[in-house]
């Protein structure tokens, strides 16, 4: 009756499971672009950033590379991760750490375009 049960429960759950051991053709090169275009995004919103603290106030242009030095770490994590268990079929840790430091990136470019934004407008009055 055990052996019945676990084949039961077995047969249940490796439906939900999935492995991906020779990924369908063509994968790979949408996975290696779209991580491409994330990190351009990424890099385009950090060289923004930078220029528009420039603009600003050039003694406070430690601030974008604090947050870029401390921001990066979650992505890089999860970066040398993917590397270890790279083979993933649907959303590989590589494309993932590059569209988080894509997004984190644009938060600094709002947030520096804000910045910007407030001190024209203080030294306009």
């Amino acid at each position: 009756m055990l052996k019945f049960l676990i084949f039961i429960i077995v047969t249940l759950f490796s439906v939900s499971s999935y492995a991906c051991f020779s990924p369908p053709p063509g994968l790979i090169e949408e996975h290696a672009f779209e991580a491409k275009v994330s990190l351009s995004i990424a890099v385009i919103f950090l060289t923004l950033s930078i220029v528009l603290r420039l603009l600003s106030n050039r003694k406070r242009i430690w601030v974008p590379l604090l947050f870029v030095t401390t921001f990066t770490y979650w992505p890089a994590y999860l970066w040398h991760w993917g590397q270890a268990y790279s083979g993933a079929c649907g959303n590989p840790e590589v494309v993932l750490a590059f569209k988080i430091l894509a997004c984190g990136f644009g938060v600094l470019f709002i947030y520096e375009s804000l910045y910007l934004y407030k001190a024209r407008r203080s030294k306009a009055t």
